[in-house]
C-alpha cells in the first residue's frame, strides 16, 4: 500500500486534498517547478560522474576559467538544492505529505543532508582561487561525487514525470536494465580513468603507457583503450583481489 502512495498520481490526489494547509513558498512534490529541477540535477549528477575523474586522470592543462565557471554555476545549483530541501521542498513519507518546513527539515537532517553537505563544500573553489588549477583541483572535486548516490532518485523521478507529463509509460524490468547499465558505465568510466591515472603517474618506465607508446597519443585514444581494457578484461579488480 506504501508503495502505490508514492506515485505520482497518488501524490496529486493527497497534495489536492491539503492544498489548504500548504504553507506559503513551499514547493509541492509532483509540480512542474520540481520536475525540471529534479531534471537538472540528474544532467548535473551524471555530468560530475564523468568530467570530475577524466579530468583528474587525462587533463594536462589546467583548469580554465570558463571550466570553473560551469563548476561553480553546477555547484551553486546543488548549494541551493541543499537550502531548498530545508527549507521549501514538501516530501511524501509513508503516504502522508509533509509540507510543514519544520517537518521536511526534520526528515531531511536526519537522512540525506550529511552526504548532501560533503558535496557543495567549495574546497576546489579555494584551490582555484589560490592558483592551484592542476590535477589536485579535480581531486579536490571526487566531494563532488557523493551527490552520485542520488542518481537512482532523480531517475525514479523523471520517470514518473515521463508517465505523468508525456504519458510514456516505462516497466519496472527495463528501468532495472537502465540502472544496470548505467551502473556498469559508471565503473568502466572509473576504473578506466583509475588505470590511466597509474600509468600516468608511475615513476617506472615499465607501465602500459611506455610498453605501448601511448604518451604520445591523443587523450581521447588513451581513454579509449583504457575503457576497453576496464570493458573486456576486468584487469583492475583481479589486481585487488590479489594484493
Amino acid at each position: 500500500m506504501i508503495k502505490n502512495l508514492t506515485s505520482s498520481k497518488m501524490e496529486k490526489m493527497l497534495v489536492n486534498n491539503q492544498e489548504t494547509s500548504i504553507p506559503s513558498g513551499v514547493i509541492l512534490p509532483g509540480s512542474i517547478y520540481r520536475e525540471i529541477w529534479e531534471l537538472f540535477a540528474l544532467i548535473f549528477t551524471l555530468t560530475f560522474t564523468f568530467t570530475i575523474p577524466y579530468q583528474i586522470s587525462f587533463s594536462n592543462k589546467d583548469i580554465t576559467v570558463s571550466r570553473f565557471l560551469i563548476d561553480a554555476l553546477m555547484d551553486g545549483f546543488f548549494a541551493f538544492d541543499v537550502y531548498s530541501q530545508l527549507n521549501k521542498f514538501a516530501v511524501m513519507k509513508d503516504g502522508h505529505l509533509l509540507s510543514d518546513p519544520v517537518e521536511f527539515r526534520k526528515l531531511y537532517l536526519k537522512g540525506e543532508f550529511r552526504g548532501d553537505f560533503i558535496s557543495i563544500l567549495p574546497i576546489s573553489t579555494i584551490f582555484f582561487f589560490i592558483q592551484i588549477r592542476d590535477k589536485r583541483y579535480g581531486i579536490f572535486r571526487l566531494l563532488q561525487l557523493t551527490r552520485v548516490r542520488r542518481f537512482g532518485t532523480y531517475l525514479d523521478r523523471f520517470v514518473e514525470a515521463c508517465k505523468t507529463r508525456a504519458n510514456v509509460s516505462i516497466s519496472t524490468a527495463v528501468m532495472r536494465i537502465f540502472q544496470i547499465f548505467f551502473i556498469v558505465l559508471f565503473l568502466c568510466h572509473w576504473f578506466a580513468c583509475t588505470y590511466h591515472f597509474i600509468g600516468v603517474s608511475s615513476s617506472s618506465s615499465i607501465t602500459w603507457l611506455h610498453k605501448d607508446e601511448s604518451l604520445s597519443e591523443l587523450m581521447i585514444t588513451r581513454y579509449i583503450r583504457s575503457f576497453f581494457w576496464a570493458l573486456y578484461t576486468g584487469e583492475f579488480l583481479q589486481t585487488f583481489q590479489d594484493t
